[in-house]
């Protein structure tokens, strides 16, 4: 049972799956660094950054400053967010739901593998090995007939098995294109595009693809036909 009211859990879960993605951007763009040095030392640096002390002459947090951005950095961020938001739906919703543990699960390994490489690629490869992961299993349950997408969406859906097979299809379908995107925007843009892609750009995508099927949806919600008895999905 949850510890917060229902109107206020989808804010607490969005909160906790997306803000580990928004603090890392956050700390790539803004160059958001520990610094270890004396305040007076640190603060007189001539790099312009802008120093918050923590206390005495130990640690001090460091935003901003003449060098570049670093995604490597930024990756213990996520990593740390990724933590608290884990631990934070456990102590607050008194469970660990499957999609916030998957999400929050799968940034912790490649960020740890980043740091402990000291390479990026691994954070820049989880994207495409996530959604090829989906569309690997969505694909995987339409060839054998089953209806994952019913399963998660379909208590106020009303479509027919049919319909249910073709939504799988296509997101399949998606999901290895989001893929394909990923790395496009990897190996074409720049690093700053790419975590703005990472960050914002997959959930747009996502979002205006499932309005694209809004149309089919109301089509055969109207129609609501009966099954064929051997007919195949609808691409």
């Amino acid at each position: 049972m949850s510890a917060l009211p229902p109107k206020y859990r989808r804010w607490f879960r969005g909160a906790a799956d997306y803000g580990p993605l928004l603090i890392f951007a956050l700390a790539y763009f803004l160059k958001v660094r520990l610094v270890d040095g004396a305040y007076g030392t640190v603060a007189g640096a001539t790099d312009r950054s802008w120093y918050l002390m923590f206390g005495g002459n130990g640690w001090h947090l460091a935003m901003g400053g003449a060098q570049a951005r670093d995604l490597t950095g930024a990756t213990w961020w996520l990593v740390g967010a990724s933590m608290i938001g884990i631990i934070a739906s456990l102590l607050v919703e008194r469970r660990l739901a499957p999609i916030p543990l998957i999400m929050g699960g799968v940034a912790l390994v490649f960020g740890i593998l980043t740091l402990v490489f000291h390479d990026p690629i691994f954070l820049k490869l989880k994207p495409t090995i996530v959604d090829t992961s989906y569309a690997v299993g969505l694909l995987v349950a339409w060839l054998i007939r089953r209806n994952p997408l019913k399963a998660l969406m379909g208590s106020g859906i009303n479509l027919s098995d049919h319909v249910w097979r073709a939504l799988t299809l296509r997101y399949a379908l998606f999901f290895l294109a989001s893929g394909i995107v990923n790395i496009v925007v990897w190996q074409t843009l720049s690093e700053s595009m790419w975590v703005i892609y990472k960050v914002g750009g997959q959930l747009v995508l996502l979002v205006a693809f499932s309005l694209t099927q809004v149309p089919y949806l109301m089509k055969h919600m109207e129609e609501d036909p009966p099954e064929p008895a051997e007919a195949e999905a609808e691409v």
